[in-house]
């Protein structure tokens, strides 16, 4: 996987961590990768812009909860008659619109105001031969949001003409949303250009503070044409909480990258455009790291973009250059921090406000010529240490430059820069999938590298889909990760891992663990049927007994219980998985230990243990035969009597509360005599 002969997983302590990033990234994910242990420490992070529907997961059904927040607090742009009345009509239609003007949530009130039946949402890899192709119940409403589009041609219109004769046979409905408008008229489905609704319009809806003419005057000219909808939605927050209409818009997004392009009009020295671009990837570094980043960056400049010979007379400097402090001068984006640490106070340095990481990138994408991001993409290639900030810069430049990005990612991905670089590029999906805009260039990439990368590159798209990625997109992410199960040999590393890593991210904080189980149950009822695939049956037992066996991601226990915790009532397809690796020969011992290690899981966090080992007890005896329980009784048994000469006291009492379930009591009572 690596050129590293002893490769070995980032240092969390190398360099001080990013601390500076703006309000859609709040938490901080780290993820390390050894070859060697096939070990992931993953620390999740997400988003935090004032909506759930950041951090929900893009398919599957809509929760009650999403659907209300969207009817509740929605108020409909000038386009919406239109778009409702091609819904009622075609049974179809299509907003295309810029990013964050609320496709998505005008999809969902579209929706409901067509049938009260769920809502769904479809991935956003579905081409429109699967729309055209796939079952849709009567009823029911279909979102396809942020849908990946090819160029249109003249064969869509026959396409989606199939898709409309489809959903009105069924009597449900689509609203696809996009990016992207048609190159070509359509006339099948209507295509609406979406636009947002009126800011103060949404104000007036989400906040009862009155706004006076000179506030109006004040929204519209910091807005200057340009509105995001999380932004209006973080004002009326701010104004809620008391702040004025004049301290609230210097929060506004459009606020930020209008400093940005100001200090870009006043032509700042090539130093200066240096360091507002090493600090894009160099986040919360002190001093020192961050003078050594910048030095090799400007080193690539000198190569890319010479500097003109002068033909003056340049006087002999009399004193050493004071270029620290003119870092953080009045008129600079950049400030330094004090900040604490275990050793002490030290020093960071950082954008004066987050939201201005992002529009310098992106200014600096528009401005800049290639020989500038030649000497970047040099630059970061030869850069001695990729750490997280360098991935979070990626992932902010992503944003306005995917495609230079992703020339970065694909030799990185494949193991051209070790460990470390398979890191980053995990991390830059990771971020990406958090970000609604983002999220379906990072699945799209991941799947390409799953299906057609090399050893490195499909073990590097696996772990992505095991963390925040496969968060997003769990159906997609069971799809791939178990297709990667049935093809070992083609990942580097072990993909019923990546899996167990799937669900254990799954089932510590969302509903969506289940999705993982019922589909590994679903493997198992198909391949152990009579004439069943053997080999697929193995690799079905390897992931289901990985799926056991792992702890969640605080590591304190194993994740099936934690998702038992929150989900009572999937004990039964739960014991059904257990069954299954307990009665298989191959895995029948592993399963032992690892029900054993479950045992004391119980022991140490579950307020009424007893109890609970009875339940796991019952619900594994109500899906065993009396062949399956004798195989197993002399070896429970066996492991029990360890335990007590172990002196592990309540651990035995709980296996045998457990054996009791499984084995007739009086059976077991004659034993322990």
């Amino acid at each position: 996987m690596t050129d590293d002969p002893d490769p070995k997983p980032p240092d969390p302590e190398e360099g001080p961590a990013a601390t500076s990033f703006d309000a859609e990234t709040v938490n901080h994910v780290q993820t390390y990768l050894s070859p060697s242990t096939m070990k992931i420490e993953t620390a999740l992070f997400g988003v935090d812009n004032g909506t759930s529907s950041s951090r929900a997961r893009a398919t599957g059904r809509v929760t009650d909860q999403d659907i209300t927040e969207a009817i509740t607090t929605y108020v409909p742009p000038d386009c919406y008659p239109l778009a409702s009345k091609a819904l009622e009509n075609e049974n179809a239609v299509v907003l295309h619109g810029p990013a964050d003007v609320g496709k998505r949530a005008g999809a969902i009130v579209l929706l409901r105001e067509r049938t009260d039946g769920p809502l769904i949402l479809l991935s956003p890899q579905l081409d429109l031969t699967e729309l055209g192709e796939r079952d849709y119940d009567k009823g029911s409403g279909y979102a396809l949001v942020d849908h990946i589009v090819v160029p249109t041609t003249a064969e869509q219109e026959f396409e989606w003409r199939m898709v409309r004769e489809r959903l009105v046979k069924a009597g449900a409905y689509l609203v696809v949303t996009t990016t992207t408008p048609p190159s070509l008229p359509m006339v099948a489905v209507q295509h609406v250009g979406w636009e947002p609704p009126r800011p103060d319009d949404v104000l007036a809806r989400r906040t009862s503070v009155p706004l006076s003419e000179g506030d109006l005057d004040t929204l519209t000219k910091s807005l200057a044409g340009s509105i995001r909808m999380r932004d209006v939605v973080q004002l009326a927050k701010r104004l809620t909480d008391g702040e004025s209409m004049a301290n609230a818009v210097g929060h506004l997004d459009q606020t930020a990258r209008s400093k940005v392009c100001a200090w870009f009009d006043k032509e700042p020295s090539r130093r200066q455009i240096a360091e507002v671009t090493a600090l894009s990837f160099a986040l919360g570094s002190d001093d020192r790291h961050f003078e050594s980043v910048l030095a090799s960056l400007e080193q690539q400049l000198l190569v890319h973009m010479p500097e003109p010979e002068s033909t003056e007379d340049v006087p002999q400097e009399t004193s050493l250059p004071q270029r620290r402090h003119q870092l953080t001068g009045p008129d600079s984006l950049i400030v330094r921090r004090t900040v604490t640490s275990e050793l002490g106070p030290r020093t960071e340095l950082a954008f004066a406000s987050n939201s201005l990481h992002r529009h310098v990138l992106a200014v600096l994408w528009e401005r800049m010529e290639v020989a500038f991001w030649d000497a970047f993409r040099e630059w970061l290639n030869r850069m001695a240490v990729l750490d997280v900030k360098v991935g979070f810069g990626l992932a902010r430049l992503a944003e306005v430059a995917f495609a230079e990005v992703l020339t970065l990612l694909e030799p990185w991905s494949r193991g051209d820069r070790g460990l470390r670089g398979q890191w980053v590029a995990i991390l830059v999906l990771s971020t990406m999938a958090v970000s609604n805009e983002l999220a379906p260039a990072a699945l799209q990439t991941s799947t390409r590298w799953i299906n057609s990368g090399n050893a490195a590159q499909r073990w590097t798209a696996a772990v992505a889909f095991s963390g925040d990625l496969g968060r997003r997109f769990p159906h997609e992410a069971m799809n791939r990760l178990w297709q990667l199960c049935t093809q070992p040999h083609t990942s580097s590393g072990d993909p019923s891992f990546a899996l167990a890593r799937l669900f254990s991210s799954l089932a510590s904080d969302t509903p969506d663990a289940g999705i993982v189980l019922s589909t590994l149950e679903g493997k198992l009822r198909r391949f152990r049927s009579p004439g069943g695939n053997v080999v697929m049956q193995a690799v079905a037992m390897k992931a289901t007994l990985a799926v056991l066996s792992i702890k969640d991601d605080a590591g304190s226990r194993r994740a099936f219980l934690r998702h038992l915790e929150r989900s009572p009532e999937r004990i039964g397809v739960v014991a059904k998985l257990w069954v299954a690796v307990l009665g298989n020969s191959p895995t029948r011992r592993d399963a032992i230990r690892s029900l054993r290690d479950a045992v004391e899981d119980i022991s140490d966090h579950h307020e009424e243990p007893t109890k609970e080992a009875a339940r796991l007890g019952g619900a594994l005896a109500a899906e065993m035969t009396a062949d399956d329980r004798v195989r197993l009784e002399s070896e429970m048994r066996l492991l029990t009597k360890r335990e007590r000469a172990e002196n592990n006291e309540v651990v035995a009492v709980l296996f045998t509360t457990l054996l009791e379930a499984l084995i007739p009591e009086d059976t077991v009572r004659k034993e322990t005599r």
